[in-house]
Formats: structure tokens, C-alpha cells, sequence
């Protein structure tokens, strides 16, 4: 174990295929989120993001880049090693990027604005959307919406949570 003492507040975080780093979402006290990278030997986490990141972001396979929406933006690929992002073609602003494909050439997206929500892939060179799951419990009483959601690398499996809100009605008459 290692105590890694940084001066941001994280929200979360993925390893990079090297074991040695972290990319991780965070605030600097007085700013907005960013996408950091925070190497295990030390020194201060390397923003790779403008302010305004959103947790829905994805580093690729190879670690050279990830994928990452900004607030008020459309969602870039931002080299890690710095340099220009560039825009992802067909992506919307109602898109949540969810994870690459482990070929690197496309993303998993996922609309949530409605259910059942759907799940695309979304091809690096052309924009195309292909779809590829919709996700719906089998029991949707009281189903409000679908959270987190994770897929396997090889994009063979999935997990997801959903919130439900249940609540009983109780009739009562000839009360007075």
C-alpha cells in the first residue's frame, strides 16, 4: 500500500496500462474538474484537460490519449503527452462517453436521456453509430433512471446500476 498525498480533491480515477500512473478526475481548491495525471513516484498531478471535464471521460487502450467531454464543449480526444485535441466525429452533447473499444478505433457512448438507454459504438474515423445494447431491467417499477454503467474491455460484458423509487398508497375515506 501507498499513500499518495496530492493537492486535489478526486473523484475518481482509472490505472494506466503501465501500472505507474493514474488519470484521475479532480478540483484544485477555486477551480472546476480536470482530467490529471498522477504519476506513483511523485511531483504534482499534470492537468491534461481544460476546467470543466466531466466524469464521463475514457483513457485509451495504449494510455496515449483519452477521450473527455467538456462542459458547454463537445467532447475531444486529448493526447496525454500533450499537443492539440481533436473533436470526435458524431458524438452529441447528450452522448456520455462510457469507454474505447480495445481495438482503440471506436468508443462506447450512451444516451440517457431517456429509457431504455441506449448503448452505441461510435467509429473514431467516420462518426457512425452502430447500436449496440439498450439497457432496461426486467423490472422497471418505480425505475427512475440508469447510473453507473461499466464495460469489459473486449466489449463482451456489462454491469449498470438503476435507482427506483417504490412507495405505498394508502386510502382512507370516511374520516373526519
Amino acid at each position: 500500500a501507498r499513500t499518495l498525498t496530492v493537492p486535489v480533491s478526486i473523484n475518481g480515477g482509472v490505472w494506466f496500462p503501465d501500472g505507474r500512473r493514474l488519470l484521475v478526475t479532480g478540483t484544485e481548491a477555486g477551480h472546476r474538474s480536470r482530467l490529471y495525471v498522477v504519476d506513483l513516484e511523485g511531483g504534482a498531478p499534470r492537468p491534461i484537460t481544460p476546467e470543466g471535464a466531466r466524469l464521463q471521460s475514457a483513457l485509451s487502450p495504449d494510455g496515449g490519449s483519452v477521450a473527455a467531454t467538456i462542459e458547454g464543449d463537445a467532447a475531444r480526444i486529448f493526447p496525454i503527452e500533450g499537443g492539440e485535441p481533436r473533436a470526435i466525429p458524431g458524438i452529441g452533447q447528450d452522448d456520455d462517453i462510457l469507454s474505447w473499444s480495445d481495438d482503440g478505433r471506436s468508443l462506447f457512448v450512451a444516451r440517457r436521456a431517456a429509457l431504455p438507454v441506449r448503448i452505441q459504438r461510435l467509429d473514431l474515423d467516420t462518426g457512425q453509430k452502430i447500436p449496440w445494447k439498450d439497457l432496461l431491467p426486467a423490472d422497471t417499477a418505480g425505475l427512475t433512471d440508469i447510473g453507473f454503467i461499466n464495460l469489459s474491455a473486449d466489449g463482451r460484458s456489462y454491469v449498470y446500476s438503476f435507482r427506483r423509487v417504490l412507495s405505498t398508497l394508502y386510502l382512507a375515506e370516511g374520516l373526519r
